[in-house]
């Protein structure tokens, strides 16, 4: 029953207040109903995935030990040089440091169709795409050891490109192990060159192989990642 009132002229009144109330309850609902559905797409297309290891420092996990920061991943991203990106090793033949049960965290050097070489410059490695010296800031001046650079030229240890005599079914292009990436395929590393077990050492990985692109990473001072540790340990 709605409520009346009556002024000091004696005319009745019906109460606006309800309907007022009612008009906020209807705008919160709907309000409430979108932040739903804007969190069930984005949870759909995202995940989080906490960080171990040294192989991407210092960029991600620049503590001793490396480990404590957590990747905000996009699943369906278009790939693009120079993205950190998941791999998910496990179809991999590769069984060097276990790396055929793992999901690395690395980035995209090269992609399909890219030429990619590595030589000496002045006592560094430095990486051509296409022709084109890379820029690399985010190593930091970390170094790459003979043996990767050798893993590289050598194809060493590329298991998964390598037919049942054990010869490379990918030729290099010339003296220096210049390789051009096959359709389907990427080449990835770790920013701590010296410390990462990535393409150097396994070849070019199928594109399907990426579970995501990583947009954002959450280090251990920032509140969500504090939040989120405090709620999944």
């Amino acid at each position: 029953m709605s409520q009346k009132l009556e002024d000091p002229r004696g005319v009745v009144c019906t109460a606006r207040y309800k309907q007022f109330l009612s008009v906020v309850n209807t705008c919160m609902i709907i309000f409430l109903l979108l932040v739903m559905a804007v969190e069930v797409y984005w949870l759909g297309g995202h995940y989080i995935k906490p960080i171990d290891g040294a192989s991407m420092q210092p960029g991600i996990n620049n503590y001793s030990p490396p480990t404590g920061d957590i990747a905000i991943v996009a699943k369906y991203s278009e790939i693009k040089r120079g993205d950190i990106v998941i791999v998910d090793m496990t179809q991999s033949k590769n069984t060097a440091n276990q790396v055929n049960e793992k999901t690395l965290i690395k980035r995209v050097i090269a992609m399909s169709g890219d030429t990619l070489k590595m030589v000496y410059e002045n006592g560094t490695v430095v990486v051509y795409v296409n022709g084109e010296r890379l820029d690399e800031p985010y190593t930091q001046g970390s170094k790459y050891s003979v043996s990767k650079m050798n893993n590289f030229r050598n194809q060493t240890g590329w298991v998964d490109w390598k037919d049942n005599f054990g010869n490379s079914t990918l030729q290099p292009i010339d003296e220096f192990g210049t390789i051009i990436i096959p359709n389907g395929y990427f080449f990835f590393m770790g920013d701590n060159r010296e410390s990462s077990y990535d393409c150097r050492g396994m070849g070019p990985m199928p594109i399907s192989y990426c579970v995501g692109v990583v947009e954002q990473i959450l280090d251990t001072d920032n509140f969500l990642n504090k939040m989120i540790t405090f709620l999944f340990q």
